[in-house]
């Protein structure tokens, strides 16, 4: 219980974007972004992650963009499945259709259906 809480003292001073908003459970870090164009948030998520890395290299942390999860979450059907184009260190980010947050598995319609599937013995 103690390596959490000391790893989130340490990193506490995380540089903030005021166009996202920062989820920080341990060493797990959600950035997110809602704006009204799918170019205004990848260019916000883009920046942020920017500014990540320079963090993470000056305090010595190892960033790790083949095991970052990008999704969107869009109430307009027609545009539901439209992958994000997020680059990271020069790498582009895969996208998820159902990513896992601190042992969530999240779905578009934010029910947890998913989570209760897998659960159930058989």
């Amino acid at each position: 219980m103690l390596a959490p809480l000391l790893y989130n003292i340490y990193a506490n001073d995380q540089p903030l974007d005021l166009q996202t908003k920062s989820f920080v459970c341990a060493d797990d870090l959600c950035e997110r972004s809602q704006q009204p164009t799918f170019s205004a948030v990848e260019a916000n998520l883009t920046n942020t992650l920017n500014g990540l890395h320079q963090y993470f290299a000056v305090n010595t942390f190892k960033a790790k963009p083949a095991k970052t999860q990008v999704c969107s979450f869009r109430l307009k059907n027609r545009e539901a499945n439209r992958p994000l184009n997020i680059m990271w260190n020069g790498q582009k980010l895969k996208n998820f259709k159902n990513p896992k947050y601190v042992g969530v598995t999240l779905d578009r319609s934010l029910t947890l259906k998913n989570i209760f599937r897998t659960a159930r013995p058989k």
